[in-house]
């Protein structure tokens, strides 16, 4: 449950364009200890990252895990919102 509000705090950073905390906090949590329940929104969490960043190659490899998602599409709708595509 602490690593699922870490996540929303961290969403919430991004929502209100705090990327420097954003990207702090993203890169403190370790990937193999995300729990498997987590690991959608941390997917979506890294690929904004990427995004934001312009670096194509791990936004294709954030992409390819979001894409492998059941909530793929409500995802991509979170980042057509986020950058105003």
């Amino acid at each position: 449950m602490s690593q699922k509000i870490e996540l929303f705090e961290l969403t919430s950073a991004l929502y209100a364009e705090r990327y420097r905390k954003f990207e702090r906090g993203l890169k403190r949590i370790d990937k193999d200890e995300v729990k498997e329940l987590n690991k959608d929104l941390y997917n979506f969490l890294n690929y904004c990252l990427a995004y934001q960043q312009a670096d194509d190659e791990s936004q294709q490899k954030w992409e390819t895990e979001i894409l492998a998602s059941s909530a793929s599409e409500v995802y991509m709708k979170r980042k057509a919102q986020l950058f105003d595509l």
